[in-house]
């Protein structure tokens, strides 16, 4: 008589156990609509392996999945499925075969389907976050297939990378996903996030403004008051100079996942120094530095060794590889020490890390970059966000999220985000038109031939967004002043002359050219007039002496 069998079989994350009776495949289709809404289709496959043992029903529990809309369905038609609670967050499903599995090497094919969890629209981007698996043992052979419709757009980033693609369906192996992760992505080409800034200033003072860099786009929509100046520190930091009071900046960013490999960047030399806080040159930073070498390593190090725990006070590197322990401050300096003790320039970027997990909500977040000397492009990295989040890879992509404010790598202090009262949220996507740079030419006062004189050309960013004009960069509302040289060395040449800066000709009015001439024509007159009166004289003296 064969003996009955109950297979259990616990998912997504809790322990696991099945029949070592039976052969187990599972392969989920998690497909998103153009709405987000999902579905998922289970599809389980059981072989028995031995000739008095046979299974009337399958038992799935599912943790973080508040499935909706259960049904299930084999060759003999539907099947009955019960649901329960037996946990918080956790939903039993017991499924009831129409025809036990019975006999040596009979196999029975069924589907399990629900509604899952709906993908999350922020802003311009489609994010996904599928449950974990975590025990390999309960299931021979295991796949999940993320499918989104088109109008997702591509991958940003997913973690872990999937094993292959096809179109818009991405596949995930059991070795992939027995690692106690989930699979979480973002699909869309950019974000956009709005931003309001106050400061309070008791003196005139500069404060850093949010600035374009190679991961990000910055339009203002109002400075309040304006600034009275905007300049570009060699850091590319905008630095606004503005008298005492309180300044409201508002405005957008365009956040990119991949960087700009055309962005004019700082050169990557100056970022191998140590410092106070990025202490390159200590024995214990140089020793990791030797065994460690990449930047992945170094990475992985950081996440493993240091573990997240709130303080008000920034540390430093060796505080936090002495303690094991620090804030974001830590994980980047001790990021930075490393990296550059290896010989690979890395410097600290300062902003705002947009998270909905309130352990993680911080005025302002910090996270290093490093330079990729092979793509030749600063690459950030976030291996406090690497440690917080359960396993995420901050370390392949970065994400959306991270708007940077500014970016210090001469110096491990300055400049400083001066400003607590932030708010930044996902916003719709707007054009911001660029109006074109405002340009005055100041000549000098006259021209005289054979002595160099300069023209000075004055240039106004009038937009709310950086213009880029090789070889000159002009933040928004910034200015400078170019100067070219010119010499006249054809006095009596007076056809029309012009000089240029960047492409931009101005034609030399002829006004210029007059006060030389009116003084030239007044000596020839007066040496013609002192000429006469001498020879006047000379032939009078002759007169009276004959």
């Amino acid at each position: 008589m064969a003996k009955r069998m109950l297979l259990l079989l616990l998912a997504f994350p809790a322990s696991v156990s099945a029949s070592q009776d039976f052969y187990v495949r599972h392969v989920v289709d998690y497909k998103f609509d153009t709405a987000g809404r999902s579905t998922v289709v289970n599809h389980i496959s059981l072989t028995n392996k031995i000739a008095n043992y046979y299974a009337d029903r399958y038992e799935m529990e599912l943790v973080g999945e508040n499935p909706q809309h259960i049904s299930g369905r084999d060759a003999a038609g539907p099947l009955k499925i019960t649901a329960t609670t037996p946990a918080p967050n956790t939903t039993r499903l017991v499924t009831r075969f129409n025809t036990p599995v019975t006999g040596l090497d009979k196999t029975l094919n069924f589907t399990i389907q629900y509604q899952g969890r709906t993908a999350v629209r922020k802003g311009q981007v489609w994010e996904v976050t599928l449950p974990k698996f975590s025990n390999s043992s309960a299931l021979d052979d295991y796949s999940l297939n993320l499918i989104v419709p088109p109008t997702f757009g591509q991958p940003a980033y997913l973690s872990p990378p999937p094993a292959s693609s096809a179109g818009h369906s991405y596949v995930f192996t059991k070795d992939q996903l027995t690692q106690g992760i989930g699979v979480s992505g973002a699909f869309g080409n950019f974000q956009t996030l709005s931003f309001r800034l106050k400061y309070r200033l008791e003196n005139s003072s500069v404060i850093p403004l949010p600035a374009d860099s190679a991961y990000q786009k910055i339009f203002f929509d109002s400075i309040t008051p304006p600034p009275d100046s905007v300049t570009i520190d060699p850091d590319g930091n905008w630095l606004a100079s503005f008298t005492a009071g309180d300044i409201t900046v508002t405005g957008q960013a365009h956040i990119l996942i991949d960087p700009l490999t055309t962005f004019a960047d700082a050169p990557p030399e100056k970022y191998l120094s140590p410092t106070a806080y990025w202490p390159s040159t200590d024995p214990q930073i140089i020793n990791l530095a030797k065994s460690l070498k990449t930047p992945r390593k170094i990475y992985d190090y950081v996440v493993q060794n240091v573990n997240y725990e709130y303080s008000a006070e920034r540390k430093g590197a060796l505080t936090a590889l002495s303690s094991g322990k620090g804030v974001c401050t830590e994980f980047t300096d001790l990021f930075i020490a490393i990296a550059r003790a290896a010989g690979i320039p890395a410097r600290e970027v300062n902003g705002y890390g947009y998270t909905t997990d309130p352990g993680m909500q911080t005025p302002i977040h910090s996270w290093p970059q490093y330079w990729d000397s092979a793509r030749r492009i600063w690459v950030s990295v976030d291996p406090t966000w690497g440690k917080t989040s359960g396993g995420v890879d901050y370390f392949s992509k970065l994400d959306f999220n991270h708007l940077a404010f500014i970016t210090r790598g001469l110096s491990d202090s300055q400049p400083s985000v001066t400003t607590t009262d932030i708010q930044v949220s996902y916003t719709s996507y707007r054009d911001f038109p660029a109006l074109p740079v405002t340009a005055k030419w100041q000549p000098p006062l006259i021209l005289i031939p054979y002595i160099p004189v300069f023209f000075k050309l004055h240039l106004t960013n009038p937009n709310s967004q950086a213009l880029y004009n090789n070889p000159v960069t002009l933040p928004p509302y910034g200015s400078t002043t170019l100067t070219t040289q010119f010499t006249l060395t054809q006095p009596f040449d007076f056809t029309p002359r012009s000089v240029s800066l960047l492409n931009m000709p101005y034609n030399i009015p002829a006004t210029l050219f007059l006060p030389w001439q009116l003084g030239f024509a007044i000596l020839i007159s007066l040496t013609i007039i002192s000429g006469g009166i001498y020879f006047q004289k000379l032939l009078r003296n002759r007169h009276l002496r004959r």
